[in-house]
């Protein structure tokens, strides 16, 4: 509990201390976008989860696995897509030039 508690007080004095030499870096973007990936991961967590509990109901234990973390990611990659995450937004603009070109 101590080395927790060590490491948090360190980082906030740490995040204070670069904040002070460097000056504002978007924290409340940064805020934003780590709620909407929390939002997305916790929701692709539940889907899985659930998928992952109706297949072993019906095929075997390896291949529920394998199609409920495919599914999880799918709905993982489509909720952040549709949140509009700016960072997402640049990389799928990326690959949509790097395809465009080829």
């Amino acid at each position: 509990m101590a080395t927790s508690i060590s490491a948090i007080v360190c980082t906030i004095l740490l995040f204070v201390s670069f904040r002070k030499k460097v000056g504002s870096f978007g924290l409340k973007d940064i805020s934003i976008s780590f709620v909407k990936i929390l939002v997305a991961s916790l929701l692709m967590g539940i889907i899985a989860k659930g998928t992952y509990n109706i297949l072993f109901k019906m095929i075997s234990g390896n291949l529920s696995l394998i199609i409920s973390i495919g599914v999880g990611a799918l709905v993982y990659f489509i909720v952040i897509y549709f949140m509009k995450i700016e960072e997402v937004e640049t990389l799928v603009s990326a690959v949509k030039k790097k395809f465009a070109r080829n």
